[in-house]
C-alpha cells in the first residue's frame, strides 16, 4: 500500500509486465510435492514444517504394511489402526505409491467402515526384499 498526496492509501500498481504476479519467479522449495510450484510461499513453508510428521507417518505405514504381509491394508484400516482422523493415510499412501514403496493389489478390495469398496495396498516387491 502506498500513501498518496490526498492522504489515501491505495495498493501499488505494477509498473511493468514483470511486476505482475503472473511473471514472478516460481518459488523453489525442498518440500515434497505436496505443493504446486505455483502455490504461494506460505504453502511451501507449511509443507516443509509438516514434513517431519509426514515422514514419521509414512514410516509407520510401511511398518504396519510389513506386519500385514500379502494381506495388505486399505487406507481406512490404516487410519483405524493408528487412530487417525481424516484422510491422513490416503495422503501418505499416495506419496508412498508415487515413490514406488507401496503398490495397489488389483486382486484385492475390501469394504471400508462405511461399507464402500477400497483398494488394498501392500509393500512393493523391492520394499519386501529390504524388510527381510
Amino acid at each position: 500500500m502506498k500513501r498518496h498526496d490526498d492522504g489515501e492509501y491505495r495498493p501499488r500498481q505494477p509498473h511493468t509486465l514483470a511486476d505482475l504476479p503472473l511473471f514472478a519467479e516460481p518459488v523453489v522449495s525442498s518440500a515434497p510435492k505436496r505443493v504446486r510450484d505455483t502455490d504461494p510461499a506460505t504453502s511451501h513453508a507449511a509443507a516443509e514444517q509438516a514434513e517431519p510428521g509426514a515422514a514419521r507417518d509414512r514410516e509407520s505405514i510401511l511398518v504396519f504394511l510389513a506386519s500385514r504381509g500379502h494381506q495388505g491394508a486399505t487406507a481406512d484400516e490404516i487410519e483405524r489402526a493408528h487412530h487417525w482422523d481424516g484422510p491422513k493415510a490416503t495422503r501418505r499412501l499416495s506419496e508412498l505409491f508415487r515413490d514406488g514403496l507401496v503398490v495397489r493389489d488389483p486382486r484385492l478390495t475390501r469394504l471400508t467402515s462405511r461399507g464402500r469398496a477400497a483398494m488394498v495396498y501392500v509393500l512393493a516387491p523391492k520394499s519386501l526384499d529390504a524388510s527381510e
